[in-house]
């Protein structure tokens, strides 16, 4: 461990032996870590309903304080949420997970999140022929939204509810294609409402590159 020390001089005014000034030296030592903690959840990751994937990265923990705690939330899903790289199963629906790292002393303590992203099956809606698909996710610069049958309202919605875009009146189309280049990365809602009354919805990941 690696201390750094800092001599303080505080001059205390009183009486030694007839000498009105004496001077007492203190010294602190104060713990400061080689290089600062970074941790890395990983990145978002996309499975399908009933398989596994492994969170964290490689390593999930570096700089600080020698060895590392680690602590998962969501951990009913987690093999063991102490683990630098989990593992993920039993997600019925899109989950993310938080990690909390903390160094060996105590004093670096870091969060990162990380999306799993579950599909159900080829599609997000399946019900013998009629499906909707919400295609890349993550995305980038554009989602496009494929259905079964002729989509009536397509909307764009940011994880605090609002609204960044509406497409209705689609004049029957079963496609749709919505521009997102322009928006940051982050977690957006869409949803697919067809002509038969049907909605899906579908929480998909924007990334920072193609």
């Amino acid at each position: 461990m690696n201390l750094s020390k800092f001599i303080i001089r505080i001059v205390l005014p009183f009486l030694i032996a007839g000498n009105t000034d004496a001077q007492t030296n203190i010294t602190f030592s104060i713990q400061q870590p080689p290089t600062p903690l970074v941790i890395d959840a990983g990145s978002n990751q996309q499975i399908t309903e009933g398989t596994s994937v492994q969170l964290g990265g490689n390593p999930t923990a570096s700089g600080g304080y020698g060895s590392y705690i680690y602590a998962w939330d969501n951990s009913a899903y987690l093999n063991d949420a102490s683990l630098a790289n989990p593992t993920v199963s039993g997600l019925t629906s899109s989950t993310s997970f938080t990690l909390t790292v903390t160094d060996s002393a105590g004093i670096c303590v870091k969060q990162a999140q990380v999306l799993v992203d579950v599909i159900i099956g080829l599609s997000e809606l399946q019900n013998g022929s009629k499906f909707v698909l919400f295609n890349p996710n993550p995305f980038f610069d554009f989602v496009q939204i494929e259905a079964s049958s002729a989509l009536y309202k397509v909307s764009l919605h940011s994880v605090t509810g609002q609204l960044l875009f509406v497409g209705e009146d689609l004049k029957s189309a079963k496609q749709i294609r919505i521009e997102t280049g322009h928006l940051p990365e982050g977690i957006y809602i869409v949803s697919a409402e067809l002509n038969d009354g049907t909605i899906q919805y579908k929480k998909l990941c924007k990334t920072a590159t193609n």
